[in-house]
């Protein structure tokens, strides 16, 4: 047994420039939330200008062979250094280089992912608020230390049975992404294209409100009141474990009260597949209002259930993506909204709708938790075999899942 800091430089890139907005991106900046399970997304990390990278790249340039260490939440995680694009150091992170002669790069990546490393890391971490480890303590994680050829040895064992673990992760995601695809056609044909279905603008049947909007005067006063806000909105539900409050006169509680069968309805959000998501309010939290991130559809010639479904198919199928609009958040607007043509069948048709609507829901639900159970398997069962692989219980036989099995839990 030896420490990380013995077979490795660990090396503190911490910066205080801020990159240079608007320029063209050179490299990436890693930062603790760009580092996940073994590999660096670059996809969540920073784009940042060759001046920002040089400046940041000043004491080590991360190279393939490096490794780079996250030492805030999500605290532990560690990833390899990809051959392209180039990437530098983003905040709470340090760099790892090996030295080769005595640890093997995988065999390390493989090591700080396991258990044993991450129980050591949690009972180290140090903070009131956010908690961290410090670099003089990344230096200090216990690293076990086999021969370079047994090293190598576990790397070989772990990766065969990694490698047919993510195999199946990821026909777990694809089967996932086909049940939502499943779910978005079944219930646009249960709502739409209807026989008999009159074509009618939303406003026709419906009154659409946008919300009330947030202000630093209403933090305070002596009408308090809850608010729903996009944050409270999923799809198909509501988020209730999170509710604020600002201040309502009494005038504006009366125009921004919500009653039960109220349809809400994102119409701002950072991302635009998510703009249009709705659920319906049933009457809890009692006397809650809403913000102007939601526009509220109140039903008056129509089954509010039925029209909820057939705008959650319009969303779900992206059709409200092309009509949102802004820089950052993305709106739908109430008068886009307020105009939009929607098919009403009979109310015996709507009825059917909904029932056939409900019964998808809790078909594909009931998948979707299999699907999700056997992911939650699945990475049991690759922490277990981490764990295996450096207590020296795999041994290249068949019986090793079977090990690994019976660490779960264990």
């Amino acid at each position: 047994m030896t420490v990380l800091g013995d077979v490795t430089q660990v090396i503190d890139c911490e910066h205080r420039t801020a990159p240079q907005a608007g320029a063209e991106p050179y490299g990436y900046s890693v930062g603790t939330r760009a580092v996940r399970h073994g590999r660096i997304s670059i996809a969540a990390a920073k784009p940042v200008t060759k001046d920002t990278y040089l400046s940041w790249t000043r004491r080590a340039t991360p190279a393939l062979g490096d490794l780079i260490f996250s030492r805030e939440a999500p605290m532990g995680e560690v990833g390899a250094v990809p051959l392209d694009p180039p990437v530098c150091l983003g905040q709470r992170t340090v760099l790892l280089r090996l030295n080769a002669d005595r640890v093997n790069q995988h065999f390390l990546l493989y090591y700080l992912m396991s258990p044993a490393s991450k129980a050591w890391i949690g009972s180290n971490s140090a903070g009131s608020t956010v908690l961290h480890l410090n670099v003089a303590d990344v230096r200090k994680i216990p690293i076990p230390l086999p021969p370079l050829d047994e090293q190598c040895r576990i790397v070989d064992l772990l990766e065969d049975h990694l490698s047919r673990l993510d195999a199946a992760d990821v026909g777990l995601r694809t089967s996932l992404a086909r049940t939502e695809a499943m779910l978005t056609s079944g219930m646009w044909h249960a709502t739409h294209g209807l026989d008999a279905a009159e074509n009618a603008e939303l406003q026709s049947i419906a009154e659409v409100r946008l919300g009330r909007q947030r202000s630093p005067k209403n933090h305070s006063g002596d009408r308090m009141r809850p608010y729903l806000r996009a944050a409270n909105v999923g799809w198909d539900e509501l988020r209730l474990d999170d509710v604020k409050e600002m201040q309502f006169t009494e005038a504006e509680e009366r125009t921004y009260r919500l009653e039960p069968g109220d349809i809400i309805l994102t119409e701002a959000s950072g991302s635009p597949a998510e703009v249009g998501k709705s659920a319906i309010y049933r009457g809890e939290p009692s006397g809650v209002c809403f913000q102007n991130t939601l526009l509220r559809v109140r039903c008056h010639s129509a089954d509010p259930e039925f029209v909820q479904k057939y705008l959650l198919a319009e969303a779900r199928a992206g059709r409200f993506m092309p009509e949102s609009r802004g820089v950052g958040i993305n709106h739908l607007g109430r008068t886009r909204l307020a105009a939009l043509q929607i098919d009403v069948p009979t109310p015996a048709q709507q009825t059917t709708a909904i029932a056939a609507c409900q019964e998808l829901v809790d078909e594909i639900g009931r998948l979707q938790s299999s699907i999700r159970a056997q992911a939650r398997r699945s990475d049991a069962l690759r922490r277990s075999l981490l764990a295996a692989a450096f207590s020296g219980r795999l041994t290249g036989s068949a019986p090793d899942l079977s090990v690994a099995e019976e660490m779960i839990g264990a």
